[in-house]
C-alpha cells in the first residue's frame, strides 16, 4: 500500500513539474491550485484505515488475537509490526466489512456508515495534506536549487525525470509514508478495539508496550500498566502515544482478573480477601505518569467523534487554504444526516438557510439545559448567517483535557464565549481560557461593550486563530493579518458592528 500510494504521488508531482516547465511562475503559487485532489489516494487512505479499526475489533473480540501475557508471543505484537502487510485496497461494503472480520465483530448496519463517513473524512484530510506535503517539499528544493549551480530548467528535468532524486532529500520517501501509515493505522486499529469493548465492557485494560531496542521511554513508562475500564486515565493514555508507536491495549474480563489476583496472594503468602481489595483500589488509581504525548493520546468516539484531526494538520488546512475544501468534505460525510431525526438527539428544524443546520445530545429538559440556552442562539447564528452545520457535544470530564462547546462543519473545534464583562482586562482574561480549548472562537460581546477594549483583547490573545465576534445582532468573521493590528482591527469592528 505505501508503494502504491507513492507512485500515486509521483504521477501528481510529475504533472505539477510539467505545468511549471511550461509556467515556471507557479512554482510561487499555491499548490492546491495545480495539484487536484487524487481520489485513488482517498479511495486507498479509506480502505486501509476501515481495514485496520475493523482488525483492531477482531483483536478486541472475546477469544480473538488478544491473548493473557502467558499466551501471547514474545518479542513483539503481531499486529504492530505486521497491520499494513494485511491490509489491501478494494471498496467495501457494510456486508463486505463483515464478511472481512469473518463475522466476530458486533457492529451494526448505523454505525458502519458513521464509522465509514468518519473515515472517509480522515482519509481525505491525509490524502490531501500529504499530496501537498509532497509538493511543498520539492518546491523547497527548488529554492534551495536556485542558489547553487542548478538552474530552473535543470531543475524542472530534474524532477519530470526521476521524482525520487528530488524528494528524498526532503524526507518525502517512502519512510515518510511509512509514519504516516504506521501512525493512522495503529490509531484506527486501537479506536476499533475499543469500540468491540464498548459493546462487551471488560474489567480492566492492560498497557501493553512492546520491549525491545525500538520502544521509547513513553511507552516504556506506561507498558503493563493495569487500570479498570472505566478509569479516564486512559482519556489521555490510548495509542498511538507518538510517532512510530506500535504499542496497544488488551482487555482484562472478570476471570482472567481473578485469576491474577490468586497468583499473586499465592506468590506473596497473603490474605486473598485482602489482595482483593488492593487490587480493586489500584484498579481506579491515576498513575502517577509525566503526561508528554502532546496531541496524542486521547481516547476515540470522545466528543461525539472517532477521527479528529490533530492541530499539526489544521495549520496545515490553513497553510495550504485547504479549509473550504475539508470543510464541504465534513458536510457530505460527518454532517449529512444533521436534518433528519436521529434518536438521542434534538434538532433545530427551523433554520432558514438551507446549508445550515443545528443539532445536540440530549434535550432542552435534561442537565445540560443552562449551558444549551448560551449556545444554541450562537449555534443559530453560525448555521443562518454562515451556513454552518454546528453539533453541540455533551460536556464530558476529560482527564488533562479542556472541554469546547462545538463542533462545526464535523471538522473544526469552536469556542462560545458570551461576554458580560466590559473591561478589557475581563475580555483578555475569558479569552486566555478560550483559546487553550480550541483554535476557532465565537465571541458574543454583551450590549454597550467597549469595542476598542475587545480590539485590544483579540489582537493580545486570539492574534493566531480564527474568530466571529458578534455584536448588537452584527457578526464579522475574522483571521490572518487583521487580527495582528489593532488599530485596523478596531476600524474594522466598528464599521461593521456599530
Amino acid at each position: 500500500m505505501i508503494d502504491e500510494t507513492y507512485k500515486l504521488l509521483e504521477q501528481g508531482l510529475k504533472g505539477w513539474a510539467d505545468k511549471v516547465k511550461k509556467n515556471p511562475k507557479i512554482i510561487t503559487k499555491l499548490a492546491k491550485d495545480y495539484i487536484k485532489v487524487n481520489p485513488d489516494i482517498t479511495s486507498a487512505y479509506y480502505h486501509v484505515f476501515l481495514k485496520s479499526f475493523l482488525l483492531g475489533q477482531m483483536a478486541a473480540h472475546r477469544g480473538g488475537l488478544d491473548r493473557p501475557p502467558t499466551d501471547r508471543p514474545t518479542g513483539k505484537l503481531e499486529m504492530a509490526d505486521g497491520l499494513t502487510d494485511k491490509l489491501i485496497s478494494h471498496p467495501m461494503s457494510y456486508k463486505s466489512a463483515i464478511e472481512f472480520a469473518e463475522n466476530r465483530v458486533t457492529l451494526s448496519a448505523e454505525d458502519f456508515a458513521r464509522i465509514s463517513d468518519e473515515l472517509k473524512a480522515k482519509a481525505w484530510t491525509v490524502g490531501r495534506l500529504t499530496q501537498l506535503d509532497a509538493v511543498e517539499r520539492v518546491k523547497q528544493h527548488y529554492i534551495k536549487s536556485l542558489k547553487t549551480e542548478i538552474n530552473e530548467k535543470a531543475f524542472i528535468e530534474v524532477v519530470l525525470k526521476d521524482i525520487d532524486v528530488v524528494t528524498a532529500s526532503k524526507g518525502l520517501s517512502r519512510p515518510y509514508l511509512s509514519v504516516v501509515y504506521r501512525t493512522n493505522t495503529m490509531s484506527d486499529f486501537n479506536a476499533g478495539k475499543l469500540y468491540e469493548w464498548s459493546q462487551d465492557p471488560p474489567m480492566a485494560l492492560e498497557f501493553l508496550g512492546i520491549d525491545d531496542e525500538r520502544q521509547t521511554s513513553i511507552c516504556s513508562a506506561r507498558s503493563g500498566t493495569i487500570r479498570s475500564y472505566t478509569n479516564p486515565w486512559w482519556d489521555t493514555n490510548t495509542p498511538p502515544l507518538h510517532f512510530w508507536c506500535r504499542s496497544t491495549l488488551r482487555a482484562i474480563y472478570e476471570d482472567e482478573y481473578e485469576e491474577l489476583i490468586e497468583t499473586d496472594a499465592q506468590s506473596r503468602g497473603g490474605n486473598l480477601q485482602k489482595a482483593r481489595k488492593k487490587a480493586k483500589e489500584e484498579l481506579q488509581k491515576i498513575p502517577k505518569i509525566k503526561s508528554n504525548t502532546g496531541t496524542f493520546g486521547r481516547k476515540p468516539f470522545l466528543d461525539n467523534r472517532f477521527w479528529k484531526y490533530t492541530s499539526a494538520q489544521q495549520t496545515r488546512v490553513a497553510k495550504y487554504m485547504i479549509r473550504d475544501q475539508l470543510r464541504e468534505v465534513g458536510r457530505k460525510t460527518l454532517c449529512k444526516d444533521f436534518k433528519k431525526d436521529i434518536p438521542g438527539y434534538s434538532r433545530l428544524n427551523d433554520i432558514v438557510n438551507p446549508d445550515g443546520a443545528v443539532r445536540w445530545e440530549g434535550t432542552l429538559n435534561d442537565a445540560r439545559a443552562g449551558e444549551l440556552v448560551d449556545n444554541i442562539p450562537m449555534a443559530r447564528h453560525l448555521a443562518e448567517k454562515y451556513g454552518r452545520c454546528v453539533d453541540l457535544p455533551k460536556t464530558r470530564e476529560i482527564l488533562g483535557n479542556l472541554e469546547f462547546d462545538a463542533w462545526v462543519d464535523g471538522v473544526e473545534k469552536w469556542e462560545f464565549k458570551f461576554l458580560e464583562g466590559v473591561s478589557e482586562s475581563s475580555l483578555k482574561k475569558a479569552l486566555r481560557h478560550a483559546k487553550r480549548q480550541a483554535n476557532n472562537i465565537y465571541l458574543k460581546l454583551k450590549d454597550g461593550a467597549n469595542l476598542e477594549y475587545a480590539a485590544n483583547a483579540i489582537g493580545d490573545k486570539l492574534h493566531n486563530l480564527n474568530v466571529l465576534v458578534e455584536f448588537n445582532g452584527k457578526s464579522t468573521m475574522l483571521e490572518g493579518a487583521i487580527l495582528k493590528d489593532r488599530a485596523k482591527l478596531y476600524s474594522h469592528l466598528t464599521a461593521t458592528l456599530r
